[in-house]
């Protein structure tokens, strides 16, 4: 859908350039006037889509950021988890050797 969007810009603005450059009966400053108008959307329409891809980027690296925590999340639990169990295993072993 987006790649649609940028071609019916870039072919408005294209042609606006044609339709410019061709007519014989615009006086030279609304020729120059367009043309440098042309220019100048062109300009912000390329900074515009940089943004865009910028920001869409942005959620990927923070998905893969709360990916990579949960991943240690869980690694850190299992620890946790032998660390209780070995422990609780010893101080049944102590109890035992008490009583």
């Amino acid at each position: 859908m987006a790649d649609d969007v940028n071609q019916r810009v870039e072919d408005a603005l294209e042609k606006l350039v044609s339709i410019t450059e061709r007519s014989g009966n615009l006086r030279k400053d609304l020729k120059q006037d367009t043309l440098e108008s042309v220019s100048v959307l062109w300009k912000e329409f390329s900074i515009l889509k940089c943004q865009i891809e910028t920001e869409r980027e942005e959620p990927k690296e923070l998905r893969e950021e709360v990916k990579n925590a949960k991943d240690e999340l869980v690694r850190r639990d299992k620890q946790l988890y032998k660390w209780r169990h070995l422990w609780t295993t010893c101080s049944n072993l102590q109890a035992a050797e008490i009583n």
